[in-house]
């Protein structure tokens, strides 16, 4: 798993709890969308500035599963998520060993993983 650096305390509380859980193993943490690794899972918060389809696209074309972090009631970034098709979504106030468990679950789906695309 990789993470993209973010200012709220999600991004650090999944951090730390990937490492002091062993659940996954934590491969980077990014600033810029071309530091990403060869990761099975990329985890990134809508707080991002250049996050946006096009990248998650490019994401998805070189292999990531994208999972996507929003604020609460956010609803243009969860529909921003939703049309890019990403593995899965959670709130910022998620419970990290949850967030955990389903990048194990989108590493653990049979591959091709099947991306949804949502459309107005």
């Amino acid at each position: 798993m990789a993470t993209v650096l973010s200012p709220r305390p999600w991004e650090a509380e999944l951090v730390r709890t990937a490492i002091e859980s062993g659940l996954v193993r934590l491969l980077a943490r990014c600033y810029n969308p071309g530091d990403v690794p060869a990761a099975d899972v990329v985890v990134v918060g809508s707080e991002v500035p250049w996050l946006n389809g096009a990248v998650i696209d490019r994401w998805h074309r070189y292999g990531l599963a994208v999972i996507g972090v929003f604020p609460l009631g956010d609803r243009p970034a969860i529909e921003m998520f939703c049309r890019a098709g990403v593995a899965q979504l959670f709130a910022d106030v998620a419970d990290p060993l949850v967030v955990l468990r389903a990048v194990r679950d989108v590493v653990a789906a049979p591959t091709p993983r099947v991306r949804y695309r949502f459309s107005r």
